[in-house]
C-alpha cells in the first residue's frame, strides 16, 4: 500500500511538472507570437522612414514619394504595368539598384525590400529615377 501511495505522489509531482514546464513554454511561444505579430503590423509608412533612418535619408521625402507613387499600396502596378510595388520600381531597375547595391537578396515584389531599395538608391543620389521626387521636393 505504501509503494502505491508513493507512486501516486510521484505521479502527481510528475504531472504537475509537465503542466509547469508546458505552461511556461506556451506563454514564451506566446510572448514571441506576439512579438513577431508586432513587427508584422508596422505601417508601409513607418517601414519607409524605418530604412531612410537606416541609410540617412530624409524619412518624410522617402514616405511622401511613396505616397506619390503607389498611395502606400503595394500590390499595384503602373507605368502602363511596367512598375510595381510600394515604390514602383521598374522590374529592370529593381535588380540593377540590388546587384549595385550587393543586396541581392532582395525580391522585387516584396515591399520591405522595395523600401529598402529605395532608400539605399536614395542614399546614392538615385532620387531622379522617380517621377514623384521631383513633384515632392517642388512642391510649394
Amino acid at each position: 500500500r505504501s509503494s502505491l501511495s508513493s507512486d501516486l505522489r510521484y505521479a502527481a509531482r510528475l504531472y504537475l511538472w509537465t503542466v509547469i514546464l508546458t505552461t511556461s513554454l506556451l506563454g514564451a511561444l506566446l510572448i514571441q507570437l506576439d512579438s513577431i505579430r508586432l513587427r508584422d503590423l508596422q505601417s508601409p509608412q513607418e517601414i519607409i522612414a524605418s530604412y531612410a533612418k537606416q541609410y540617412e535619408v530624409e524619412p518624410a521625402i522617402l514616405v511622401e514619394v511613396s505616397r506619390c507613387e503607389s498611395n502606400f499600396k503595394h500590390d499595384v502596378y503602373g507605368d502602363r504595368g511596367k512598375a510595381y510595388g510600394i515604390m514602383q520600381f521598374w522590374e529592370n531597375t529593381f535588380n540593377q539598384f540590388k546587384k549595385e547595391a550587393n543586396l541581392e537578396h532582395l525580391e522585387y515584389k516584396n515591399l520591405k525590400d522595395q523600401a529598402q531599395l529605395a532608400a539605399w538608391a536614395f542614399s546614392k543620389g538615385y532620387q531622379n529615377h522617380w517621377t514623384c521626387y521631383r513633384k515632392v521636393v517642388n512642391a510649394p
